[in-house]
């Protein structure tokens, strides 16, 4: 199992809403690649800060995924709403 965390960034001013239609829309987009396990949002519960759990069968079932048309289209859509880029970082699961 390939899991990513992303970390999003600071929403810009009004794009709450927003950004939680854009993770609605990409889900159901990038959930229909080979590979797709799930994709989560979680919201911190003191502060706020949004990150998204994305779990994949494979890491080359994501990366497969990362260099799709499907995937470009959602990046682009979603630079938009915040104040910088997100982090992301890579897991393996090794147990469990």
């Amino acid at each position: 199992m390939f899991i990513v965390i992303v970390h999003y960034p600071a929403l810009k001013e009004g794009q709450e809403g927003n950004f939680r239609e854009w993770f609605r829309w990409s889900s159901t987009l990038l959930g229909k690649h080979k590979g797709f396990v799930s994709r989560r949002l979680l919201q911190q519960i003191e502060g706020g800060g949004l990150a998204a759990i994305i779990e994949y069968e494979s890491r080359e079932a994501f990366a497969a995924m990362g260099k799709s048309p499907e995937h470009d289209e959602a990046a682009s859509r979603m630079v938009s709403l915040f104040e910088g880029h997100p982090r992301i970082a890579s897991y393996e699961v090794v147990a469990g």
